[in-house]
């Protein structure tokens, strides 16, 4: 399994080197003309970029986070989504990120555990339910409130049984600040 042309443990094994190794710039404040950073909604709208994917989650792929900002620990943020595909893939995750700034461009790598379900109203299987989403966003301000960009993550098991949901979504993102 590759994402990006990395294997799944590279993949993760970057993300995870940035998260953990790579600290943001120190914030700055409202009164140095910056925006102060608030909580964001995100709306997410991508397709599974795998070529000749089947099943669930092949075609689009929609997804709502909620970011506050706030910190965990290490200067980790939350981030929790949630995430459906039309044709039946559902799932649900809560993940850490750190927020990185390029002059007006924010770069949001994240990681954490997601609750997977393929189909909606089948039977649910103990063994798909556990999956893991990686992956990083790429915004810009719009206005003081809104944000675009585009992002890429992916939700598998890491190949731990057959019931990896082994999905890569690209992604385009509008961000809501308040």
């Amino acid at each position: 399994m590759s994402v990006l042309g990395l294997s799944y443990a590279t993949y993760v094994a970057l993300t995870a080197g940035v998260l953990v190794f790579v600290n943001p710039a120190e914030e700055k404040t409202a009164g140095e003309n910056l925006p102060i950073h608030k909580n964001e909604w995100l709306i997410t709208a991508g397709s599974n970029s795998k070529s000749g994917s089947d099943g669930p989650g092949k075609d689009v792929l929609i997804s709502v986070d909620y970011r506050p900002d706030s910190y965990l620990f290490w200067k980790f943020k939350p981030l929790y989504a949630f995430g459906f595909a039309p044709d039946g893939a559902v799932y649900t995750s809560f993940g850490i990120r750190k927020d990185y700034r390029i002059g007006p461009v924010q770069i949001t790598p994240f990681f954490g555990p997601a609750l997977y379900q393929r189909d909606i109203g089948s039977r649910w299987e103990a063994k798909e339910l556990l999956q893991f989403r990686t992956g990083f966003d790429v915004m810009v301000p719009v206005t003081g409130e809104i944000k675009i960009g585009g992002g890429f993550y992916h939700i598998s098991n890491g190949q731990n049984n057959d019931y990896s949901a082994d999905i890569d979504v690209t992604h385009a993102t509008v961000a809501f600040s308040f």
